[in-house]
């Protein structure tokens, strides 16, 4: 299968969209290409909207910006609506990848739905979303196996999603799976301490104050 990965993170360099998508590609790459964009730069549309019409799987990720899909991401996507519109192109079936700061993973089912609205104007099949709570701690942990420690939940959710996109009965009246919502395999006291205390390097390091903060 022709698979093609749309990570829509606007960090220019290293991202926690990229992150996911890599786990997700070691699960599924065996026999089939898949291609990945980053698509930071408008600039990158053309080859990355040619490349989804000509897919067999479309997988999209980005990070949950108030609650919807960051609007460099939500442009590359009209423009491909409209391209599908005027070339007929053939159901691909699509699958996304949420992430988000926030510790509850369901926080990212509006940006999922939007995803699943676009692939109905786009005469394209909805198939799952993974919306992922803690984001950035997930995305740091490199060291630790997926599957494992606080990455069990992670592990398995993403293992449903590989299977899913390499199932190749897939058709429009049956494809509709579950989304799925997870948070770290980590108390969530901790994570919000942890988080809260980050703050103060972050402001140290911009030439701020504990209490220039709390002003703020």
């Amino acid at each position: 299968m022709n698979i093609v990965m749309i990570n829509g993170s606007p960090k220019v360099k290293e991202n926690n969209s990229q992150y996911f998508l890599s786990e997700v590609e070691k699960l599924i790459q065996k026999d089939n290409d898949i291609l990945t964009f980053k698509i930071d730069n408008v600039s990158k549309y053309p080859k990355a909207i040619d490349a989804i019409l000509n897919c067999d799987r479309l997988i999209i990720a980005f990070p949950l910006y108030v609650d919807g899909i960051p609007s460099h991401l939500l442009r590359l996507l009209e423009e491909c609506e409209e391209c599908a519109k005027k070339q007929n192109k053939k159901d691909i079936p699509v699958y996304a990848i949420v992430n988000c700061g926030f510790y509850e993973g369901k926080q990212t089912h509006l940006a999922i739905q939007m995803i699943e609205n676009w692939c109905k104007k786009a005469n394209f099949t909805w198939v799952q979303g993974v919306g992922i709570g803690g984001g950035e701690m997930l995305g740091s942990l490199k060291s630790v196996p997926l599957g494992k420690g606080p990455k069990k939940s992670l592990g398995t959710s993403l293992g449903e999603l590989s299977k899913n996109i390499l199932n190749n009965n897939i058709d429009s009246s049956t494809s509709s799976k579950n989304n799925i919502f997870i948070s770290p395999n980590f108390p969530r006291f901790i994570f919000k301490s942890t988080a809260n205390y980050h703050w103060n390097p972050e402001a140290k390091s911009n030439g701020l104050t504990k209490s220039d903060i709390l002003r703020k």
